[in-house]
């Protein structure tokens, strides 16, 4: 559990960026590592320190993947359309194949997979939850950057969930070119039928 990428979230959390391979971490994950051991320090007395970074970066991984799971059966009740029997034997698998995948070992690691799994279930809620041109307000452009923002300082791939909010404004913005196409070939066939008159 304390190898890896683990080490080195430890490592920035206690010390900062101190060596150049450590560039490679984003700050979140080592600040919210630093916040939480912080917490648990006043209240217990730990004989080495580590000990305190270790389970804060568990405690928050394992928070986040609790709340993965129900983020991800809110998520699946919204997208599945079949009947209840299906639905509910449906969002059951999906929940389970998510808790028991071998992979979701690195959700209750200290790693960022189950805050980075977060950002993207909030964002898609975020989606689905709102309309499309609701998304083009203040309150939706700060909707849309936040999570987006959040997880970017988390991992540098965050930056793919920019293509989430892409895909429904562009949708938008080929919708209203659709409508100003149609209405501009009403204002030519309106000159031409005038013309022929």
């Amino acid at each position: 559990f304390f190898s890896y990428d683990s080490i080195h979230f430890i490592h920035i959390a206690i010390n900062d960026y101190t060596h150049i391979k450590n560039l490679a971490f984003f700050p979140l994950f080592p600040f919210l590592i630093r916040s939480i051991a912080s917490i648990i320090q006043t209240y217990f007395d730990f004989q080495m320190k580590i000990t305190s970074y270790l389970l804060s970066g568990f405690m928050i991984s394992n928070a986040f993947s609790l709340i993965n799971t129900v983020l991800l059966y809110v998520f699946l009740s919204k997208i599945i359309k079949n009947d209840n029997f299906h639905k509910e034997n449906t969002i059951k698998l999906s929940i389970l194949l998510f808790l028991y995948d071998p992979g979701s070992i690195f959700n209750t690691s200290i790693y960022t997979e189950s805050i980075f799994i977060f950002f993207h279930l909030i964002l898609l809620l975020y989606l689905i939850n709102n309309r499309i041109d609701n998304l083009l307000s203040l309150n939706g452009i700060i909707g849309l950057s936040t999570p987006i923002c959040l997880s970017i300082s988390l991992r540098s791939n965050s930056i793919l969930l920019v293509i989430y909010a892409l895909v429904p404004l562009l949708g938008l913005v080929i919708k209203e070119n659709k409508e100003c196409l149609i209405e501009n070939e009403n204002d030519i066939e309106s000159i031409n039928n005038n013309s022929h008159k």
